[in-house]
């Protein structure tokens, strides 16, 4: 197996590339000895509406000031709390013009502080805290035009079964070589 390899090369090797499924961000990075004192996460069998309610963490390293594009210097973590569709309807109605249509296959997230994904964190995890489980990859932000402290901020994270496949297969190869 290469030492990483992205999802839509994953897709070509296998010929399963469509239009719509270009330029996602994930890869699977493939390590050539044990990392200390880091607890790899599990692929969640959580089912949707079980994740609703439930504390996750992300970590990225896109642009803390698009304006100026400004990058952090180290991997950025954050905490948040995954809202249910309703409630992430009501939000972006007040705040922004843009709308995702419902599908259990996204979850939408608020955090307290403000938790703001940048042009550079798709692909990032979204892990539930209480068991450090995988249940989904950044996809997006949606931000209102503004970002304040009082104006809520959603970020969007599509479920892990969109990669499944992928990651098994990925896993598979890595231990039949």
């Amino acid at each position: 197996m290469e030492s990483w390899i992205t999802y839509d090369d994953w897709l070509i090797d296998h010929g399963n590339a469509t239009n719509d499924e270009k330029n996602n961000g994930i890869v699977i990075i493939a390590l050539s000895e044990d990392v200390k004192d880091i607890k790899p996460v599990t692929l969640s069998s959580l089912k949707y509406k079980q994740v609703i309610g439930k504390r996750v963490a992300t970590v990225g390293w896109g642009s803390i000031n698009e304006t100026v594009n400004v990058y952090p210097d180290s991997l950025m973590k954050g905490y948040m709390t995954v809202i249910s569709y309703d409630e992430y309807k009501e939000i972006s109605m007040k705040t922004s013009t843009r709308s995702f249509t419902h599908s259990h296959s996204i979850y939408y997230t608020l955090a307290s502080p403000t938790v703001a994904l940048g042009y550079g964190d798709s692909g990032g995890p979204l892990v539930v805290i209480s068991d450090n489980s995988l249940v989904g990859v950044a996809v997006g932000i949606f931000k209102p035009p503004l970002i304040s402290s009082d104006v809520p901020v959603i970020s969007c994270f599509i479920s892990v079964d969109y990669y499944r496949h992928y990651i098994m297969d990925v896993i598979k190869e890595a231990y039949t070589m």
